[in-house]
């Protein structure tokens, strides 16, 4: 029963924001690409582990103190090989494939590759019975693996379109953010772990320090949702200021001026974006959508993600009452307290991704006088130091 909740914790979460991040591109991503790039994810665990494993048995004890112990393991075996996997998967796979065409889709990929790890990463905990640490992981662990992709994302698609000359830095902060966030994450979690496995409990000076590295936990995830969104948005934007520069249809929405960094992302944004991926029906992408409202949308969003996990472990609970013999009662609480909210989830989470601010139309300024030829001249290719902030 425990492994069940346990698993269910694990795989919603992933599932809403795997279909978050996918939505969030204007040009769909084919199916089998994100598929793939998510299996790919999950399979990353393995080299993870090749290399976390020796680093546990023999270089993490020698730090002795847990409070040592607790960073070292963090960093050395927690953050910096998995960011260096599935940045592995993102870079050296989704990146080289012809479907990513554009900046937009490293944020996708990024954070759909990250989830394949943090998926099967929660399973492993569901198999051990710990039903605490799996919902907790639920709603700090997955999201905050979902955020740091989202980020590593942005740096590899910028820079996989950027000039040369900007590709190293773009690449460093692409690893550097999130395995920074990561272990600072993991830190006061597993300082805390150290003093359980030595069966002793921090006091004094030590407890402070431990609460202080717990809190330190609490707002690396908060930041984490924060920048990831912020980064997802911005990126967002750059791909309309990129499609109204190429010729694509008005959007409906409130006029809104391009920041310095929007246009310069738009400005590397390839003739040719959107080749891969799979076509959108125009009647479909003309529909008229609900006007956007980011509040609502989000408490849409988180709505309709406890409802999901709700409806889940009821439908659960009827599966067990079930086979136990009760079907009459299993049938009629599976459908009121299972199907029902399950349904209303999925309705609320697909809506609340419709009222997301979707289409904003850019107030660009007056066009530069036309060269002898009668063009305008165009964005400036290069990337200043704010775009890769």
């Amino acid at each position: 029963m425990i492994v069940a909740i346990t698993g269910i914790s694990a795989l919603v979460p992933s599932i809403l924001l795997a279909w978050f991040f996918y939505s969030r591109d204007m040009r769909r991503e084919p199916a089998r690409a994100v598929w793939a790039t998510f299996g790919l994810g999950v399979l990353s665990i393995v080299p993870t582990l090749l290399f976390a494993l020796p680093i546990m048995a023999h270089v993490v004890p020698r730090f002795g103190h847990p409070l040592a112990v607790g960073p070292a393991e963090a960093f050395l075996a927690a953050a910096l090989p998995e960011e260096f996997f599935k940045f592995s998967v993102l870079y050296w796979y989704a990146r080289q494939r012809r479907w990513f065409d554009e900046p937009m889709d490293g944020v996708v990929y990024g954070a759909i590759a990250s989830l394949g790890f943090a998926t099967l990463e929660n399973v492993m905990y569901c198999l051990q019975g710990n039903l605490l640490t799996a919902i907790m992981r639920a709603v700090t662990s997955v999201p905050g693996h979902a955020f740091w992709g989202a980020m590593m994302g942005y740096y590899v698609g910028v820079a996989r379109f950027s000039p040369p000359a900007a590709r190293a830095g773009l690449l460093r902060r692409a690893l550097g953010w999130p395995i920074l966030l990561h272990g600072l994450y993991d830190t006061g979690l597993l300082s805390l772990k150290a003093y359980g496995e030595r069966g002793t409990e921090p006091v004094g000076a030590e407890l402070a320090v431990v609460l202080a590295l717990l809190l330190v936990s609490l707002a690396t995830v908060i930041v984490s949702w924060i920048y990831g969104i912020r980064l997802t948005r911005r990126m967002r934007r750059a791909q309309r200021l990129a499609l109204l520069g190429s010729g694509g249809d008005g959007a409906v929405g409130a006029a809104a001026q391009p920041t310095p960094v929007e246009r310069a992302l738009a400005a590397i944004w390839p003739v040719d974006a959107g080749a891969g991926d799979e076509p959108v029906p125009e009647d479909v992408r003309r529909a008229s959508r609900p006007r956007a409202s980011r509040p609502l949308a989000w408490l849409m969003l988180a709505g309709g993600g406890l409802l999901l996990l709700g409806g889940a472990l009821m439908l659960l609970g009827s599966v067990l009452l079930a086979a136990k013999g009760k079907v009459a009662s299993a049938l009629v609480g599976g459908l009121i307290s299972g199907v029902l909210p399950v349904v209303l989830a999925l309705f609320l989470f697909s809506r609340g991704l419709r009222r997301m601010p979707q289409r904003v139309r850019v107030s660009l300024p007056p066009a530069p006088p036309a060269g002898p030829a009668g063009a305008a001249a165009p964005l400036p290719r290069a990337v200043p130091p704010e775009a890769a902030g």
